[in-house]
């Protein structure tokens, strides 16, 4: 498939806009659409999006935080939640419709697709339609066209293809079930696990069959028990989806709106700020060795070491254990009662011997009576302490220990005065950092409450992570009970005698099912390990400048795990934001090339997260080398002169987006460097 044409009228940013895609060769593949952030390139790769699949799940979920509203909702917009796909100014204007339309080329044949939305009154009409120009032009619409586009790019091919560069580090820290579906589909994995699901409906025909009335109504209870669990565990999943999509955007939010904060303090402070941090630095390093010290050194009796006075008092009590006549008796009866049963029994024995038998009652007889004679511990104390006089003599040799530990007590003390004072000195150094005196004092304003969101935002990542916990864990609960309602089903099914001629019938689909299993699981392991050669070998030559990941491991689920040189796991939390986005960029471009979909790839903001030379590796190895067609949507402050240069051999088109009120981008086909741009 190859992009020749795109036409967009009346949506989002764009009110009429034309893209010319033709005049790719072997050597020139890049198309280079350039826009500042907020001039319509997330609204391009949306548009495109929505061509293929309409106002699909995923698209629902990205924009708003923690909801997913309905496919009218994203269509018509929520207020001033969200403004719809239509345009404002066509709106404005009284414009009804709103279209996307695409001509791509697959096998020498021209397809031209449009999708079209218009207004009516109480909601909208959606439209999808076909032209397919062969030998004799093929007319499809809706179901059918929908159809034709599914066969050439599903919806769960989406995001595989098309997407934004700063998103799509998801696919490195993941190993979602609905990520592996997407992974298997692309693979065509998914046509083996339907052909299995077609038998099973085929087989439990055949039960039904030979089934009484009554066995049939407890079937299909049991059926609706596990379709009701099953949804259930659909909603949790989608629940999973959309807060793994409001961390993500609460990040990004974060981490810009820090880049924000820190550029709008005063000059002054910016000409200190490098030795502040420096030695905000070398106080936090010094306070976590000083924590550690303490929590190794801290023994478990600390609360004896920092309460001297009750201390004290309980030795006092426990003496008088020792100082009562009753006690000493008690504690020599005690010593009498430990060691006579059995010294009594000892070597030399007597002639004739007695049995095992006779021993052992003596001794527990013997026992039992010296027991008789020892008083209770509330008999031999006049304090409040009442204890054996064994566990008494322990605990007193515990306390006085912590009565003479002063020197022990005094270093814990300082210790701990000196984290205080460390914690004052960075809360000091913090306050120097975010001092924002010399500001007007609407700015002051201003930078005070965006600080306070930002400090919102990182309290609701924390709840998100509660959360997805939850919802993890539910969905666990969920699919145990979900295997446990399959097999009551099964063992109900196996109670019904069925016809010989169904049992052969079941016998042969059974065995085809476990051929399928098999077959796929064999499958699976080949493009498992195709996998894992194609990323590695893909990261090695994006990832050039650190050795954090020796390996990446995939597993059955297409699930990836990072391994240093030692073979043991890398913490996600020990990967850098770029480091994710270069481990998923490898990833992708590992499954383009074991599922050989031939599909342009869409790119937007290409090189966000990443530094320079791993952007460099990024525009020299992986955009001249990932498809036949690769559309990338830079901004400003992503390709600059130098790093134009590196891929402009690869360039046959070059867009300038331009929308000076953030409602109607103008496209303009222009060089971005002119002076540099000869070849265009």
């Amino acid at each position: 498939m190859i992009f020749r044409r795109l036409f967009l009228e009346n949506i989002f940013s764009y009110r009429h806009a034309e893209f010319d895609f033709g005049g790719e060769t072997a050597d020139k593949n890049i198309v280079l659409i350039f826009g500042r952030n907020g001039y319509g390139k997330t609204s391009l790769t949306n548009a495109i999006k929505l061509l293929f699949a309409g106002p699909n799940d995923d698209m629902r979920s990205s924009i708003l935080p923690g909801a997913k509203p309905k496919a009218d909702e994203y269509v018509l917009g929520m207020g001033d939640e969200w403004m719809g796909i239509f345009n404002a100014h066509a709106r404005r204007d009284g414009e009804r419709d709103c279209w996307v339309r695409l001509v791509f080329e697959e096998s020498g044949v021209e397809v031209e697709v449009e999708r079209r939305w218009s207004i009516m009154d109480g909601g909208y009409k959606e439209e999808l339609k076909i032209d397919i120009h062969g030998d004799a032009t093929r007319h499809l619409v809706d179901e059918d066209a929908q159809h034709f586009l599914n066969e050439r790019l599903p919806e769960d091919y989406l995001p595989f293809f098309f997407f934004d560069g700063e998103q799509i580090q998801r696919l490195a820290e993941a190993n979602r079930s609905q990520t592996t579906r997407e992974i298997e589909r692309l693979l065509q994995l998914s046509p083996v696990d339907t052909l299995a699901e077609y038998l099973e409906k085929v087989a439990r025909a055949w039960r039904n069959s030979d089934m009484p009335s009554h066995v049939k109504a407890v079937l299909a209870r049991l059926e609706r028990e596990r379709a009701e669990l099953e949804a259930r565990a659909a909603e949790a999943t989608d629940r999973q989806e959309v807060l793994t999509l409001e961390r993500e955007d609460l990040e990004r939010l974060i981490e810009q709106e820090d880049l924000y904060l820190d550029s709008r303090r005063t000059g002054q402070l910016v000409a200190a700020e490098g030795p502040l941090r420096v030695e905000h630095q070398q106080r936090r390093e010094e306070l976590e060795v000083l924590q550690l010290r303490i929590a190794e050194a801290l023994p478990t009796n600390a609360f004896l070491l920092a309460n001297s006075g009750l201390v004290s008092k309980a030795v006092e009590d426990i003496k008088k254990l020792f100082d009562n006549p009753s006690g000493a008796q008690a504690e020599i009866l005690q010593d009498i009662y430990n060691s006579l049963p059995t010294d009594l029994f000892k070597s030399p024995h007597p002639s004739p011997l007695l049995t095992e038998n006779q021993v052992r009652f003596y001794r527990e007889r013997l026992a039992h009576l010296l027991q008789a004679y020892i008083p209770s511990p509330g008999m031999i104390s006049d304090g409040v302490i009442q204890l054996e006089t064994s566990r008494a003599r322990q605990l007193l040799t515990l306390l006085e220990h912590a009565l003479q530990s002063s020197q022990e007590r005094d270093d814990r003390v300082m210790q701990l005065r000196e984290a205080v004072r460390l914690k004052n000195h960075i809360r000091t150094i913090q306050d120097k950092l975010d001092d924002i005196s010399s500001m007007p004092n609407e700015e002051q304003q201003e930078y005070i409450e965006r600080k306070a969101d930002n400090n919102r935002r990182r309290e609701r990542i924390g709840a998100i992570g509660k959360e997805h916990e939850e919802v993890d864990k539910s969905l666990r609960d969920f699919a145990n009970k979900i295997e446990a309602k399959g097999n009551e089903i099964r063992a109900q099914e196996k109670k019904v005698s069925v016809s010989e001629k169904n049992r052969r019938k079941l016998d042969r689909t059974e065995a085809l099912k476990r051929f399928f299993a098999r077959y796929k699981n064999e499958l699976k392991k080949t493009k498992r390990a195709a996998i894992e050669e194609a990323i590695n070998r893909r990261f090695r030559e994006l990832m050039t400048s650190h050795g954090l990941i020796a390996h990446i491991r995939v597993d059955e689920f297409f699930g990836v795990h990072y391994l240093d040189a030692q073979g043991n796991p890398v913490g996600m939390a020990s990967i850098s934001a770029g480091m994710k986005q270069l481990a998923a960029t490898a990833l992708l471009w590992a499954l383009k090339e074991v599922s050989e979909k031939d599909v342009p790839i869409v790119i937007d903001t290409p090189l966000a997260r990443i530094d320079r030379q791993h952007q460099e590796n990024l525009l020299t190895r992986y955009y001249p080398q990932a498809g036949k067609q690769i559309i990338i949507l830079p901004t400003d402050a992503e390709i600059d002169r130098e790093k134009h240069a590196l891929i402009a051999p690869r360039i046959y088109r070059e867009y300038l987006l331009e929308n000076s009120d953030g409602q109607d981008t103008k496209v303009v086909e222009a060089p971005i460097f002119p002076a540099e741009n000869s070849h265009v």
